[in-house]
């Protein structure tokens, strides 16, 4: 996914997919903070973005927003 849309895009919409399955009640919002420790240990925290801000997030890191 990375090499067809950039690694930017690729982490956002892994990590909307992820919110989706947490909203859905296939995931626990547990399983989502340990989606975000996992790509914070792979060197990915620098796409992070204000967890406050106006751009929707899962623990800092951006999601793909469609609607």
């Amino acid at each position: 996914m990375i090499e067809l849309v950039g690694e930017r895009a690729a982490v956002s919409l892994f990590i909307s997919n992820v919110h989706e399955q947490i909203e859905a009640g296939k995931v626990q919002a547990a399983e989502g903070a340990a989606v975000a420790r996992m790509l914070d240990e792979a060197g990915l925290a620098r796409l992070k973005v204000s967890a406050a801000g106006r751009i929707p997030n899962l623990h800092g890191y951006p999601r793909a927003v469609t609607r």
